[in-house]
């Protein structure tokens, strides 16, 4: 490990430098089979790293959910009571009363759980991004591992993620075209 960490520094550093040859011997050496082995290590730790932040921040991620769910089962009770008091023949002033407080109450639960809901945006993103760091390093890992068996199975898994993120992002990516075929 310590050899394939003072292989890439000095890859690197050759490729900064603009020496090609030592970059090109650098490449050469980084293309062994221990190197490799080395690589799909590292890889494998900062994948799980990623999977891991995923995981821990759904801890947080519960605890708001819990609060909304509260807050709408809540409001579903106070909502029950409300059209039991509409059901009945003929609204008193009291009950009239009670029917206006039981429509507050119901109107402030749900803005509590809007109000919550918004506390889960940052996590959101936040899972999000570990999430598709995480998927896009298991990618990398996948090709780098297939490269034990033959180049050919690293290129297709490469054009297999490839594919299928143009899939996910095809309405996107039409839309830029169309914007751009309609500019010109």
């Amino acid at each position: 490990m310590d050899r394939f960490a003072q292989e890439v520094r000095q890859t690197s550093q050759a490729f900064v430098n603009f020496e090609w040859a030592g970059f090109f011997a650098g490449l050469d050496g980084l293309g062994t089979d221990k190197s490799l082995f080395c690589l799909v290590s590292v890889e494998t730790l900062v994948c799980s790293i990623f999977f891991l932040a995923v995981i821990a921040s759904r801890l947080q991620f519960s605890d708001v959910a819990d609060r909304v769910r509260e807050a709408l089962n809540l409001a579903k009770a106070y909502n029950v009571k409300e059209e039991v008091l509409l059901d009945k023949d003929g609204l008193t002033g009291k009950a009239d009363e009670r029917l206006r407080l039981i429509n507050l109450k119901v109107n402030e639960q749900l803005a509590r759980a809007v109000q919550t809901t918004e506390e889960l945006k940052p996590v959101m993103q936040y899972m999000q991004y570990f999430r598709n760091a995480g998927i896009v390093v298991f990618l990398i890992l996948l090709v780098n591992s297939s490269l034990f068996i033959t180049g050919v199975l690293g290129w297709a898994f490469a054009m297999l993620g490839l594919g299928t993120w143009l899939y996910f992002k095809r309405n996107s990516i039409s839309q830029a075209f169309v914007a751009i075929l309609l500019i010109t």
